[in-house]
């Protein structure tokens, strides 16, 4: 398992608080086909330390995994 550290771009902390980040698992050839989607929400993200969260991916209103 691998531990992916996010930076933000630049600092103005409140406005980055009340965005999200869409996150598509893809395939890897051509035709980009995608394997699930999820929503990531900001609030709360900030810390000196990374924090654990756990999101389930869907696609097309099935559940095709978790991203954690």
């Amino acid at each position: 398992m691998s531990i992916l550290q996010l930076k933000p771009l630049f600092g103005d902390q409140d406005y980055l608080e009340v965005q999200h980040i869409l996150v598509a698992v893809v395939a890897k050839d051509n035709d980009n086909e995608s394997f699930g989607e999820c929503v990531i929400p900001l609030g709360g993200m900030f810390s000196e330390e990374p924090k654990a969260f756990e999101f389930t991916l869907f696609h097309q209103g099935e559940e095709t995994g978790k991203i954690k």
